[in-house]
């Protein structure tokens, strides 16, 4: 784990969840919290390439999107959020309208000026004008049996998903 010089750990906790990376929730000297992601055969440019994009995220506004304070080629350091959303059902009906609304952004373009990740997947982002074509390529059919992991919570996420898609 790599984390900028300047905090200084009094705790550090593996967290659960992560797929490609681990996480870690560390408590500062200070008494703050941060959450640090790094990995092994880490792609070159992976978490500068998703710093960026929560960047982005942050400035459309709408979903909370944690500050990043740290980025490398192996690691990258994150405002620490809240690790277990609420129990109640008011959490997820708030983030359905949340990312509903982060889709409801209009482009004359689909796309990104780079190419991403999806876990250690390489995500190409190649600009288009049509929508449709953009997913189909780039997000639908790239994905191949077995080249993902199913998700561990996988009704959760199948009801969010379409929750979201019958918006």
């Amino acid at each position: 784990m790599h984390q900028p010089e300047s905090l200084t750990a009094s705790a550090v906790t593996l967290l659960h969840g992560g797929v490609a990376n681990s996480t870690w929730l560390v408590e500062l000297a200070d008494g703050g919290q941060v959450a640090v992601k790094g990995g092994h055969g880490t792609p070159p440019g992976l978490f500068r390439a998703e710093a960026e994009g929560l960047a982005a995220l942050r400035d459309i506004g709408g979903l909370r999107t944690p500050e990043v304070i740290g980025v490398s080629d192996t690691s990258l350091t994150l405002q620490a959020l809240n690790p277990r959303p609420p129990g109640d059902n008011r959490f997820w009906e708030e983030a359905r309208h949340t990312v509903a609304g982060l889709h409801s952004h209009t482009s004359a373009r689909f796309g990104w000026h780079r190419d991403g990740w999806l876990g250690r997947l390489v995500q190409r982002n190649t600009w288009d004008t049509d929508g449709h074509r953009f997913f189909a390529e780039h997000r639908h059919r790239r994905r191949s049996p077995g080249r993902l992991q199913p998700s561990r919570h996988p009704g959760q996420v199948h009801s969010f998903g379409h929750a979201i898609a019958t918006q």
